[in-house]
């Protein structure tokens, strides 16, 4: 009886330790929530390491950023102005448009939509992404939160780390991007006790050292705003010419003849060519390795080879310009299981392939079928059906 009641009591206090924890990091976020959405403007220096050792890839940038949420714009809900070393992103509401120092060139982007900021780097693990993901993440109830103390800059922080699993906040921090990766990620929010407000945000990931540090520095929460006439593109275009717009390429559509080509094994001697395929369905993915969809799609490329191994279906990987070493750390840590060749950059172009993973389906005459895009969870069963219809 002694026994039952002491280990009812164990499980009782680390019941107990687990939901303090919760409730404490749920607090703290929630601070840090009501401080940001508390304020009218702010402007902050930002800059963000990306060190992913086992890729050899390290890069560090820097932007200094205003941001105004006094006078709300669709399709977002605030203003900014944002510099680097190479120019100025500036949008007010209506207009969004760049500064290429370097050119003394002036892009203009009329009418922006949603979809026109959720790639700007700059938005990515900003306060601007903790603004609006924040109160997702308290009433989260799948996330694993935790808080614990730490000291930055010889000032007492403390850090609430949150696992959300195998997704990736957006750069907006409207929702969540649901990942096919082996390992899951992990946030740590390192927040200003004194002020609720963050001071670093750490991406982590529980099955290596790759990491991505974004960190807030000479924070200003009642900044003086830029002048009145710097918000406008009229202002800047005697010193600015406008850019000339670059043609991206086009994917070769349905329809078309697939260029032959002739590439190496990353892995073991020899080559192949697309005609030493004639008559079979051909799949062709073009890919990158510093692409998170090139690695989400890893897990549907290797159900596709699985499902058609025995059929006249060939599954063909094309990296474009990585070194042979990258790709087998790449091919080794996402266990791909279908063929990688190498210098595919041409081939690319031939193809008209302008973003990474590009996807093309070869019927066995050799016209294309299927055309860009990349292979995920909404669109294998489609993928599959066509080339189902094509054998």
């Amino acid at each position: 009886m002694t026994l039952r009641i002491y280990t009812l009591l164990i499980f009782v206090i680390l019941y107990h330790n687990s939901h303090a924890q919760v409730n404490h990091a749920d607090d703290l976020l929630r601070q840090v929530s009501d401080k940001l959405n508390s304020l009218s403007s702010i402007r902050y220096d930002l800059t963000r390491e990306m060190d992913y050792t086992t890729r050899d890839y390290h890069v560090t940038v820097d932007w200094s950023c205003y941001f105004n949420f006094s006078e709300p714009h669709a399709p977002l809900f605030f203003s900014y102005q944002v510099e680097s070393s190479s120019g100025m992103l500036i949008y007010n509401g209506t207009e969004k448009f760049n500064l290429k120092e370097s050119e003394k060139t002036i892009e203009l982007y009329e009418n922006p939509q949603k979809k026109d900021f959720e790639g700007l780097s700059f938005l990515y693990n900003s306060l601007i992404t903790l603004k609006n993901v924040l109160p997702i993440l308290i009433d989260d109830k799948d996330a694993l939160k935790a808080v614990s103390d730490t000291v930055l800059h010889e000032k007492p922080m403390q850090v609430v780390t949150v696992n959300i699993g195998k997704r990736r906040i957006q750069n907006l921090g409207d929702a969540f991007d649901i990942m096919q990766t082996p390992y899951n990620l992990i946030y740590k929010i390192v927040v200003d006790p004194e002020t609720h407000l963050p001071a670093e945000i750490i991406q982590i990931n529980d099955a290596d050292k790759d990491y991505i540090k974004t960190s807030f520095t000479n924070i200003d929460v009642n900044p003086a705003p830029p002048a009145p006439d710097s918000w406008f593109y009229s202002t800047y275009t005697d010193e600015y010419s406008p850019a000339e717009a670059e043609e991206r390429p086009v994917p070769l559509p349905v329809g078309s003849s697939a260029p032959d080509w002739k590439l190496s094994y990353f892995d073991q001697l020899g080559e192949l060519s697309l005609g030493d395929l004639t008559g079979k369905v051909v799949l062709i993915e073009f890919w990158i390795k510093n692409c998170s969809y090139c690695i989400a799609s890893v897990p549907y490329l290797n159900q596709l080879q699985e499902l058609f191994r025995d059929k006249d279906v060939v599954l063909i990987s094309l990296n474009a310009y990585d070194p042979m070493e990258d790709i087998a750390a790449f091919v080794d840590k996402y266990n791909v299981n279908y063929p990688v060749l190498l210098n595919a950059s041409e081939v690319a172009t031939q193809y008209g392939v302008f973003a990474y993973p590009s996807l093309f389906i070869i019927d066995k005459s050799g016209t294309i079928i299927h055309s860009n895009g990349s292979l995920t969870k909404s669109n294998i069963s489609a993928i599959e059906k066509l080339i189902e219809k094509a054998l």
